[in-house]
């Protein structure tokens, strides 16, 4: 590795940390205080399980909907399709990406069965709001933690808690997720996780995920065109499944490593926009904003959000999404919108993440921060 970084410059990958192979650590260490638990093989599943039990709570709505931020990932498309309710969008504030309370109450009928809300890569929703939009209504509050994880034992409002260990998520197993639940979910009929029998192939696609993070190994990969690294897409799922015993025995060990993981990237660039003036996310400053996954920067304008992602180039820079969800490829009319997603498409548009792992080491912070300073200390 030693003899690559000399002839080939690295790159920063915008999300991961490397896995623990290591068995030992307390599997039941990430619980919610007075729900019950099911692992399953992603977090698309989990949540799946999750709107599969809501609607069949509400047996009698014949048109079931769930409710979806008008900008997040398509997997909630792909888990809503597959429980059998329509995604309906709702827009989020201009410089926030939760809800838009006003629309969300306008758009609540007596066919939605859940609403769905994220924790942005770190920052919260806010669970208790929503629970007032929502007041005496029969419907399922699931709170979305993908881009997030606990310190500790965690308190929900929700009726369900999902959380995901897919590749690039704060504790990666290359797969699996789980839901949390108040009551007996609905009976529900899993197959075994096939991967789970492969025991071999799985080490070896964690030994390679290991080294893909890697600054020259990420470059690398980089060259592949057919990988579409960091592009957005609609995938329909298929199946649900269990997680495998393997994923089970890492999970203890990989929470622990992440609780322990330094949080001095996140406090280096919060400096570093207050030195310049800027607030990179409202919401950072904010009680609802937790450990970050990846550091957000909201601009002023596409433009900016544009120039300031060429200036990063191969310093872990994302436009994340990059569109709002009606407007992500292969989603089209799967989402009902009853309103413009003016907030947004906006959003989406001014919106990137700066990397947070373990390899953004003291020179590509250097250079981030100085970069960083350049562009915001120029006429804009």
């Amino acid at each position: 590795m030693e003899a690559l970084r000399a002839l080939i410059p690295g790159a920063l990958a915008p999300t991961g940390n490397p896995i623990s192979t290591s068995g030992l650590g307390d599997n039941t260490a990430l619980a919610v205080t007075n729900f019950q638990s099911c692992f399953l093989d992603s977090g698309t599943s989990a949540l799946a399980v999750a709107l599969i039990d809501a609607r069949a709570r509400r047996a009698n709505v014949k048109f079931p909907k769930v409710i979806i931020p008008g900008y997040c990932c398509p997997d909630l498309v792909s888990a809503a399709k597959f429980a059998g309710l329509q995604p309906v969008a709702v827009d989020i504030g201009r410089e926030d990406a939760s809800y838009d309370l006003h629309q969300l109450a306008q758009v609540m009928d007596t066919d939605t069965v859940a609403v769905i809300a994220i924790n942005f890569l770190g920052v919260a929703e806010r669970l208790e709001a929503i629970r007032e939009v929502i007041g005496t209504r029969d419907v399922a509050l699931v709170e979305d933690n993908a881009q997030w994880l606990p310190a500790s034992e965690y308190t929900s409002v929700a009726d369900y808690v999902v959380f995901s260990f897919g590749r690039g998520k704060p504790l990666s197993l290359l797969g699996g997720g789980v839901v949390f639940y108040r009551a007996t979910l609905a009976e529900l009929q899993f197959e075994p996780d096939e991967y789970g029998q492969t025991g071999y192939t799985y080490r070896l696609k964690l030994f390679a995920y290991n080294l893909m993070l890697r600054p020259v190994g990420y470059r690398l990969v980089c060259l592949l065109p057919f990988l579409r690294l960091g592009l957005t897409v609609y995938k329909p799922k298929t199946k649900i499944a269990f997680m495998d015993s393997q994923r089970l025995k890492l999970l203890g060990a990989n929470l622990a490593a992440y609780r322990v993981r330094s949080q001095g990237l996140e406090t280096s660039l919060l400096n570093a926009f207050v030195a310049v003036d800027r607030n990179p996310y409202s919401a950072l400053s904010s009680n609802r904003s937790g450990r970050l996954l990846r550091f957000p920067v909201l601009c002023a304008s596409e433009q900016e959000r544009d120039r300031l992602l060429a200036e990063l180039v191969g310093l872990g820079a994302s436009a994340l999404y990059g569109r709002s969800i009606d407007q992500v490829e292969g989603v089209g009319a799967l989402v009902e919108v009853p309103y413009p997603l003016i907030n947004a498409k906006s959003f989406a548009s001014r919106l990137l993440t700066l990397p947070l792992h373990r390899y953004v080491e003291k020179h590509y912070l250097q250079s981030l921060l100085r970069k960083l300073q350049g562009f915001f200390h120029r006429p804009l």
